[in-house]
């Protein structure tokens, strides 16, 4: 069907198809290229070209003012038609731009229609069909505005398409597209065979005519004298949706970063392009915003996320929930370093260094996909999980025994692996453990510390763990300090074991072993009291008594390790009753099996089986042999 043709309620759904196709295209161009040329255009983000304006960008107003100014400053580096790769990296930002502005929300907005015609324009270097597409989208979601109809016009004339140049125009004036003179003096000049629908001089009249007080644009001014300056102090933007209790372990500072300033644009064509920059009506303003849109998004490593929500935040980080170009799901932690201390950098250096290290030798460990480090910020793409297990565990009335066993498993393999690596967690609490398709993950070494070889614990300044979680020779001994007049404990691999037992008991009896004790002085008296009896009420299973009951000695030195839980009898599977003579009983089950041929059979026999092993009772061959009996055999 002809795009003139389609009514105007369909304007919208046609302009998001068309935005979704050219995200494919976009999509597998990019990742199908494998020549010089091409890989330019690939690095539509890349960290060695204002990566971190981009960013900035992003996390603060990402409107469309900002955005056009940063493109034009960056076209000021040469010239696209001269220089592919300029071209390239300028089409690869205009798509980010693109991309990270909702239609919906800028669809009335002059520098976000000037974008997306500017975008069409570059394209049209490169693919005239594709940049037939960006036209299209240009005018379905910004079809008030007259220069968007005139640019799409005369790239149809430049193609040879005379009579499709002339219906754009008409329908312009159709929709009442402003300022109508523009229309009308493209009209002009079309109808006298010009090949430009506007002339330089023209162009300038018209924008002194806008200058002067039309009611639709906001001021245009020649490209020389454009100019943008900016407040250098900024916030990180914070999503409306927070979620306290999920990875309450990341701490954010506050986020303060500078813009490069203004720019002037250089055209494909050799006369100046039908959209002229203008100075934003506002400049970025110095405060947090209220919320983010779901539309915003990051470029990290050269690849553009889209973030979803914020779903975690602290004294020096912030979690976003994102999806990629491929629409898989990550969480993005984002620190911004401007305000961190020495000791807070190190920290975050030495998480990243953990993670990348011992992800590769278990499961157990959240997943780091890759990460960025400057001197302004950190960004970390790791595993998305479903939910913390401090938020799991309150929204949990009765916890499967099966499930809580499995979960238990699942902490000590994560624990055995660091310790294995000569790391103590020593912070270890619920909020640690993300629930991922199922499994516990161990997503947080922040502050995690590693001891050398040839010792068997270390020595700390100071006490960080959460207090219902602390073990005994953690809690500050005054009677011990350092050189520096600072308290010191003492910690080891058998401090991260109390803190699990606690996990676990708290897993079991609805609280930790003393949070029924609100005054904290009095609590920390009673976790390094021997005489004060930790309760353990009687539960059916034994053995996961007998574990906490373990874990939970004051006594670092008697207390049981994780390599013996792991071979406790708590996690093994237990045998099933009646047991002997299984094997044989197994061999004539299968041989009654063998003898089947009917589908219809097989999957009886096998649900039978199923049945058998689940109900615990002993095997009961007479049952296959019956099925055995009614099968039917067919002759070839």
């Amino acid at each position: 069907m002809e795009e003139e043709d389609l009514s105007e309620r369909g304007l919208p759904q046609i302009a998001s198809i068309m935005n979704r196709v050219r995200d494919l295209k976009n999509k597998y161009r990019n990742e199908d290229n494998i020549t010089d040329e091409l890989n330019c255009t690939k690095i539509s983000a890349d960290t060695t070209d204002n990566s971190g304006t981009v960013n900035q960008i992003m996390m603060t107003t990402n409107n469309p003012e900002d955005w056009l100014c940063f493109l034009l400053r960056l076209e000021k580096k040469g010239i696209p038609q001269m220089d592919v790769s300029l071209l390239n990296r300028l089409i690869g930002r205009y798509s980010q731009a693109v991309t990270a502005l909702p239609a919906e929300k800028h669809s009335q907005d002059e520098s976000y229609a000037r974008i997306l015609v500017r975008f069409a324009e570059l394209k049209a270097l490169q693919d005239p069909e594709e940049a037939r597409d960006q036209f299209h989208l240009a005018r379905l979601n910004c079809k008030k505005f007259a220069f968007v109809h005139v640019a799409f016009a005369q790239f149809e004339l430049s193609q040879g398409n005379v009579k499709k140049c002339k219906q754009l125009l008409q329908k312009a004036v159709e929709c009442s597209a402003v300022p109508p003179e523009m229309l009308e003096t493209a009209l002009q000049n079309f109808h006298s065979q010009k090949k430009q629908l506007l002339s330089d001089e023209e162009k300038e009249n018209l924008s002194s005519l806008e200058k002067s007080g039309h009611p639709v644009s906001k001021g245009l001014s020649p490209p020389d004298a454009v100019s943008k300056k900016s407040d250098p102090s900024y916030v990180c933007r914070t999503p409306s949706t927070t979620c306290n209790d999920y990875m309450d372990c990341f701490r954010t500072p506050v986020v303060k970063n500078n813009f490069l300033p203004g720019c002037q644009i250089s055209t494909p064509y050799s006369q100046l392009p039908y959209f002229l920059p203008h100075t934003p009506a506002t400049p970025f303003q110095n405060q947090v915003p209220p919320s983010i849109p779901s539309h915003e998004c990051l470029a990290i490593k050269g690849r553009v996320y889209t973030i979803l929500k914020q779903i975690g935040s602290g004294g020096s980080s912030k979690v976003f929930q994102v999806l990629n170009e491929k629409k898989q799901l990550y969480a993005v932690k984002y620190v911004n370093l401007e305000e961190a201390d020495q000791h807070t950098v190190e920290s975050y250096k030495n998480e990243i260094a953990h993670l990348s290290k011992l992800q590769q030798h278990s499961d157990k460990i959240i997943r780091l996909y890759g990460y960025e480090i400057t001197d302004h910020h950190i960004y970390m793409v790791m595993e998305c999980g479903n939910i913390d297990l401090n938020s799991w565990l309150k929204k949990k009335k009765n916890i499967d025994p099966l499930e809580r066993k499995s979960y238990w498993k699942n902490m000590l393999e994560a624990v055995h692996t660091i310790h294995e690596y000569g790391i103590i967690h020593s912070d270890l609490k619920p909020a640690n453990f993300l629930i991922v398709d199922g499994m516990l993950k161990l997503i947080d070494f922040g502050i995690a510390n590693q001891m050398q070889p040839d010792v068997t614990s270390i020595i700390k300044d100071s006490q960080v763990g959460t207090m219902n979680y602390m073990p005994p020779e953690a809690i500050k001994d005054m009677s011990s300090y350092g050189e520096n007049g600072k308290s010191r404990s003492k910690i080891s691999p058998k401090s991260d074991v109390w803190s699990l037992g606690c996990i676990l008991y708290c897993m079991t009896y609805g609280r930790t072993p003393f949070q029924h004790i609100t005054n904290p002085i009095n609590k920390l008296h009673a976790i390094v009291d021997p005489s004060y009896e930790i309760e353990f009420p009687d539960i059916a299973e034994k053995d996961l008594q007998d574990v906490l009951k373990h874990c939970l000695i004051r006594n670092p030195k008697q207390r049981i390790s994780v390599s013996e839980l792991l071979v406790h009898p708590y996690v093994q599977i237990q045998s099933v009753p009646h047991a002997k003579g299984t094997t044989e009983e197994m061999k004539r089950i299968l041989g009654q099996l063998v003898g089947l041929n009917s589908p219809n059979s097989i999957s009886r026999a096998a649900r039978t089986l199923y049945e058998q092993c689940n109900s615990g009772k002993s095997l009961d061959v007479s049952a296959f042999s019956k099925l055995g009996s009614q099968k039917s055999w067919t002759t070839k």
